[in-house]
């Protein structure tokens, strides 16, 4: 590897840097070779091939990134992701063709080859499932699968055009809606999979994140145990004597009591937080005898941050790259940007992780800036540390976009 390029790698792994400072290090190696006094302003020739190899080696860097991450099961993808996944037997959904009974016309003894096609009035093509013979009553139900592996609709009486064309198939018909079928498992579901199953069975305290994270609406999780017959301190938090500290963000609270219920050891008490403390009393049915049982868990502090990002256009030819930049940095927060876990219990907020999921998006643009901050007033490039009491979050709002014209 080029010696410029091991400039980046160091004992923790692969740094992809800022662009800001990768166009640095460039312009620095080229003054080593033709002098400090060399003009790399933005309008000289120089300048705009400081700019070119800017992003050359930033692709570059992120092409290693990529690379290097597809064996940590975090940001893996595709069948990189599989492989890891198969050594937990976690196993990605496959895609599922949409289902639907159709009745068949034509003469009798005609035979029908499975994967002969029909086609709905709004064009998407299904396969017969089975071979099949129309019968002497010159009718017959049998099961169509859509052509693409995917939730296909197929409405009632919609699935009338033959394509294939064998002779004494006459008509069909669909009497009533197809079963929907499923895409292929996402990457990031299955890596929430993933987790949920390497959990399950070793502990009460991972048994009791994984059943949490198996409720609707529930995005993070942090649970804790003390075993200690003394008080415990972890972060800003002093935990009881045999008690278990959980913490839960989103989900309804009945759900994450239930699924508490049925994860927590029997005995064990509850740590709670002043003031983010939730309380659910669950009647429970026992034989013929219902016992009311109280769960105790946390909410996090929400804690709002402030971004502000600058961007130069470069390549872009879209409409409103403000907005669009806006709407990736609150998919990122979500978690919704690929192999990128974004906003969790006890988060470090990365300005440069931020501006990462920016340029993965959209890589057309260059990202020159970014910076955060707690208070709206006071922003910086370091990265902000929460405890595991704490999630930030970030409205549109609170993102502030500048927009560098292309000259």
């Amino acid at each position: 590897m080029d010696k410029n390029y091991m400039n980046y790698v160091n004992s923790t792994g692969l740094i992809v840097p800022d662009t800001s400072q990768v166009q640095e290090d460039i312009e620095q190696e080229i003054k080593e070779i033709f002098g400090e006094d060399i003009d790399l302003s933005a309008e000289t020739v120089q300048g705009r091939l400081v700019e070119m190899l800017t992003l050359e080696r930033r692709n570059i860097l992120e092409l290693l990134a990529l690379i290097t991450n597809q064996f940590n099961p975090n940001f893996a993808t595709g069948q990189y992701l599989d492989a890891i996944c198969s050594l937990f037997k976690t196993i990605r959904k496959p895609a599922i063709s949409t289902r639907v009974l159709a009745t068949i016309l034509g003469q009798a003894g005609t035979v029908l080859q499975n994967g002969t096609q029909a086609q709905t009035t709004e064009g998407n093509i299904f396969e017969l499932e089975k071979t099949t013979t129309i019968p002497a009553t010159g009718t017959i139900d049998a099961y169509f699968l859509s052509k693409e592996k995917s939730n296909i609709p197929c409405q009632a009486h919609s699935l009338t055009k033959i394509i294939d064309q064998v002779a004494g198939w006459e008509a069909i018909d669909n009497a009533n809606n197809g079963v929907l079928g499923s895409e292929s498992q996402s990457d990031n579901d299955l890596r929430i999979e993933r987790v949920k199953n390497l959990y399950h069975g070793n502990s009460a305290v991972e048994d009791i994140y994984s059943a949490i994270m198996e409720v609707e609406d529930a995005k993070s999780a942090f649970v804790y145990e003390n075993v200690e017959d003394e008080p415990v301190e972890y972060q800003d938090y002093t935990l009881l004597p045999h008690s278990v500290l959980i913490i839960c963000y989103g989900g309804d609270d009945e759900n994450i009591a239930k699924a508490i219920y049925k994860s927590k050891s029997i005995g064990s008490n509850y740590t709670e937080i002043p003031g983010q403390e939730i309380e659910v009393i669950l009647p429970i049915v026992i034989g013929s005898f219902t016992e009311n049982y109280t769960i105790k868990f946390n909410r996090p502090l929400e804690i709002a941050i402030f971004l502000k990002i600058t961007a130069k256009k470069s390549q872009y030819s879209g409409d409103d790259l403000e907005n669009a930049i806006k709407d990736i940095i609150l998919d990122y927060a979500e978690g919704k940007i690929d192999r990128m876990e974004g906003f969790k219990l006890g988060s470090v907020c990365s300005p440069f992780e931020i501006s990462g999921a920016v340029a993965s998006v959209l890589p057309e643009i260059i990202i020159t800036d970014c910076q955060i901050s707690q208070d709206g007033i006071n922003f910086s490039h370091s990265s902000l540390s929460f405890s595991v009491g704490q999630i930030p979050v970030i409205v549109e709002e609170n993102i502030e976009v500048n927009i560098i014209e292309n000259l």
